[in-house]
């Protein structure tokens, strides 16, 4: 055919010249084309720019009603652009690596010899220190654990927490530098390196370093008892928990003899009513003296574990259950502290069988209070409280959301119902 003529001869043309040609370029006013209708030959516009674009094929026939619809529905084809590789999920420890360097603002982890570039002293290895009091929860904290295979009695309850390591951790490499240095005590008779300050610089080091790292520190020689009031002064500056809390004041008393008898702790704490709360959170949690608790409590503020109560809210029971005067014996205080601890196992046996029981609400600092001074009124006046402990449960349980009340009003209410 004609028109495939012309456009073969364009086409040569094309791959032949690299411009075009000038008299076609400038007589451009509209496209003309050659079509014969009859032969249904394709349009071919001789005068646009450039050649291969301008030239049209025969034109497609229309689409047919149908063919339009499936058109529709199929859509345009997505862009999908080039296939990214999938990103490799991050390890737990290089994750949280990354999450302190994000906060630090930083863009790499110094070498250890920089961030510990103002300590001198003796260079021990990581993993030779006794860090952990106990085998940790989370698992990030477990592998350093396994090659920290040293316990750390110094410290005995204090746990290692992964939210302070993060902390420290953040400080530290804002900073640029370690200024603390971290205090160990070489223990006197079996030679063991214990850490009295530092424990949660420890981790992060090994974290960032692993336990095979060599770090400069500062150790003296000590017995057991000497290091653990080393201890009590070091955490005398920072936040403690409930727990520790009664640990440093006993330690304190009596020179960090954790093994000190029942009577020189008595005799030495105990010289205040607001002391004795330290005396019975100690020797109730730490050696189930006089009784043991029988339901699940924490020793931080939330309960994120199933747990009941807190230590603190305990504190608050017990202060209100007991009486205390100077001279008061104190197997005389053992004995109140025991029927106080009864009351309170059967108590939360009781309220734990009813359906509406709430923790939150009904074991809460203000109800204990409240609970603890009912529980007193009722031994001060010859009434067998654990008796009637069934009925004290669900009342006080009845009271409904009275977690932030007023330990008076809910004592008020609790008096005033139970005489009905």
């Amino acid at each position: 055919m004609q028109s495939e003529k012309v456009l073969d001869s364009l086409i040569e043309e094309e791959d032949e010249f690299d411009t075009f040609d000038e008299e076609l370029v400038t007589e451009h006013k509209e496209p003309t084309a050659t079509k014969t209708e009859e032969k249904n030959e394709p349009i071919v516009y001789l005068d646009t720019p450039p050649l291969r674009e301008a030239i049209m094929i025969e034109e497609s026939p229309g689409l047919t009603e149908a063919e339009e619809s499936a058109k529709k529905k199929r859509g345009h084809p997505k862009n999908e652009g080039p296939k990214k590789l999938a990103r490799k999920p991050l390890d737990p420890k290089d994750k949280f690596i990354r999450s302190m360097m994000r906060k630090a603002d930083i863009d790499a982890i110094p070498e250890l010899n920089h961030l510990m570039r103002e300590k001198s002293g003796t260079k021990v290895r990581i993993g030779d220190i006794g860090i952990f009091t106990g085998s940790p929860k989370e698992d990030l904290l477990k592998k350093i654990y396994k090659n920290c295979p040293i316990k750390n009695r110094v410290n005995l309850s204090a746990e290692i927490e992964l939210k302070q390591v993060r902390d420290v951790g953040i400080q530290i490499l804002a900073s640029d530098c370690m200024y603390q240095p971290i205090q160990l005590a070489k223990i006197d008779g079996d030679e063991t390196i214990e850490c009295t300050s530092g424990r949660h610089r420890l981790v992060l080091l090994a974290l960032l370093y692993g336990t095979d790292s060599r770090i400069p520190v500062y150790m003296e020689n000590r017995s057991l008892n000497e290091a653990r009031d080393a201890v009590v002064v070091a955490n005398q500056s920072r936040k403690t928990r409930a727990l520790e809390k009664a640990e440093h004041t006993i330690l304190q008393a009596v020179g960090g003899d954790a093994s000190a008898k029942l009577d020189e702790i008595y005799e030495r704490v105990v010289t205040t009513k607001a002391k004795s709360r330290k005396y019975c959170t100690y020797n109730v949690i730490e050696r189930g003296h006089p009784k043991k608790l029988n339901f699940k409590i924490s020793s931080t503020p939330t309960r994120s574990g199933g747990e009941l109560t807190t230590i603190t809210n305990l504190e608050g029971f017990w202060t209100n259950a007991t009486a205390w005067y100077k001279s008061m014996p104190r197997t005389e205080f053992d004995m109140q502290l025991s029927k106080a601890i009864e009351f309170i196992n059967e108590l939360v046996k009781s309220m734990c069988k009813n359906e509406d029981f709430d923790e939150e609400q009904h074991l809460s600092s203000m109800t204990l209070n409240a609970t603890g001074k009912y529980f007193k009124t009722l031994e001060d006046a010859g009434y067998n409280a654990i008796a009637d402990v069934l009925n004290i449960a669900n009342t006080i349980i009845s009271m409904g959301s009275i977690g932030r009340q007023k330990s008076d009003q809910t004592y008020d209410d609790l008096v005033k119902q139970m005489r009905t």
